[in-house]
């Protein structure tokens, strides 16, 4: 997914083996409808990403503008204020365009615990209906959707992995 470095240029393709959860989806719309952030979390590989580029897919056309990035460009001590960006060459002003149009903001991998400071800037953003996902392997104290934690058996189920397999796998005990 490096290909979505730039302003702008985001991922469109869920992975082949993504399996779509209407579920998912509307509790992420729940969570926005009130709060205007959703804070994805759950363990590496949980699928996290996928989920954020589903709903990019499907609720982008309720946006005027859209931006994504990685959000190993941002620091515990940063806001959205700091991230310099590009769009066809040119720099933009993340919160200036935030600000001014509604705008579904993705901050993907953001790898610090989520705090309001980052999102001071917003409010005004926010009030035009602006949103904010962000996917993160660290619980957040706002508005978290976690991932689901599957037992080793239920996801050996899901991925339709034979019998004999979950027999020489063992669990992981807690």
């Amino acid at each position: 997914l490096e290909s979505y470095a730039d302003y702008g240029d985001t991922p469109y393709e869920l992975d082949d083996n993504y399996i779509r959860n209407q579920d998912f989806i509307n509790e992420i719309d729940s969570t926005i409808s009130n709060k205007h952030i959703c804070v994805i979390t759950g363990i590496s590989g949980s699928g996290k990403t996928q989920l954020a580029i589903d709903y990019f897919q499907q609720k982008k056309k309720k946006y005027e503008d859209y931006i994504w990035f990685d959000g190993s460009e941002l620091t515990e001590s940063s806001n959205l204020r700091d991230v310099k960006k590009e769009r066809l060459g040119q720099p933009v002003n993340l919160i200036g365009s935030f600000c001014s149009h509604k705008t579904l903001l993705v901050i993907d991998n953001l790898n610090f615990k989520v705090t309001a400071h980052l999102f001071k800037d917003c409010v005004k953003g926010f009030d035009l209906g602006s949103t904010i996902i962000i996917t993160s392997q660290i619980k957040s104290e706002i508005n978290n959707y976690v991932m689901p934690d599957y037992s080793p058996d239920s996801l050996l189920t899901m991925l339709g992995t034979s019998s004999w397999i979950s027999s020489i796998i063992s669990p992981v005990k807690n």
